[in-house]
């Protein structure tokens, strides 16, 4: 969904506060209103184009409180930190032109059966936040440079902004992914992007999906191996840029996140890399 000359964004919000040390873990990406209305109008009409299911909603994801419980199993503060992520998500979305991507992070306008964020969208966003400043975008399979779509540098190469540099970030954007995902059906379970044989046999599919074509995004990206390799590499890269110069004390909401991330997946691999942390 995400090409070399186009890439996928939404409307102003207040700057996000998600904190990384002395670093702004989620900076937003600013958006002039003409642009955010234009993107508005692009996801809507997709909403509409794809006929997704607005009489039905997507749920909104509360955090729980000492008066609400909630329904997310996560608290309030934690919600709101998940929030800053999708809107920055989403205004990235906009500025490249991934409309698909963008409609699962308008919280406000989600229906019940949107698209999932696309891998390469995925990737290519935790690459832009976390590659040094100044660093040209790229796609992380071909290595082709990501365009503005929008916005003032529309038609010029994205420049990486360095503002996540600790695993924190990758750990805290992940979770979020991973709980937009799970609040709708359609973006649960194993990611599957849209066989290119089923669309040219909608109605039955291809001898792979006969009975049931895959004609459209679906799933968790958090699940996709793509996705999981980009963020073991991002970690790495986070490793030999960042950590090596500086000690890093992860702060107790940081850790409150990680550790619910971390725990979910029941995992043996994961509980050690939760333990390595204390």
């Amino acid at each position: 969904m995400v090409n070399s000359k186009s890439s996928r964004i939404l409307p102003k919000h207040k700057p996000e506060t998600v904190k990384d040390k002395k670093k702004t873990v989620t900076k937003f990406e600013k958006i002039a209103d003409d642009v955010v209305s234009m993107g508005m109008k692009f996801i809507l009409a997709l909403i509409m184009k794809e006929k997704l299911d607005t009489a039905h909603p997507s749920p909104h994801i509360i955090g729980s409180t000492k008066e609400q419980p909630g329904n997310s199993g996560a608290t309030e503060h934690t919600i709101d930190r998940y929030e800053a992520v999708w809107r920055g998500l989403k205004n990235f979305c906009i500025l490249i032109g991934d409309y698909y991507s963008a409609i699962i992070c308008c919280r406000n306008i989600c229906p019940g059966d949107p698209f999932p964020v696309s891998v390469d969208t995925a990737r290519i966003y935790l690459r832009y936040k976390v590659f040094k400043k100044g660093t040209d975008l790229t796609h992380p399979d071909t290595l082709a440079p990501i365009i503005w779509l929008h916005g003032p540098k529309a038609g010029s190469p994205i420049k990486c902004t360095g503002t996540w540099t600790s695993p924190s970030s990758t750990c805290i954007y992940s979770a979020a992914l991973a709980k937009l995902h799970k609040n709708n059906v359609m973006t649960t379970g194993n990611y599957a992007d849209p066989c290119h044989q089923c669309l040219l046999q909608p109605i039955h599919g291809c001898p792979g999906h006969r009975g049931s074509a895959l004609i459209r995004f679906k799933g968790n990206v958090v699940e996709s191996p793509k996705f999981k390799a980009c963020v073991n590499d991002i970690n790495k890269y986070i490793e030999t840029n960042y950590i090596l110069r500086a000690t890093y004390a992860f702060l107790p909401h940081q850790l409150r996140v990680i550790r619910t991330f971390l725990i979910s997946h029941n995992k043996i691999e994961y509980l050690m890399l939760w333990v390595m942390l204390l």
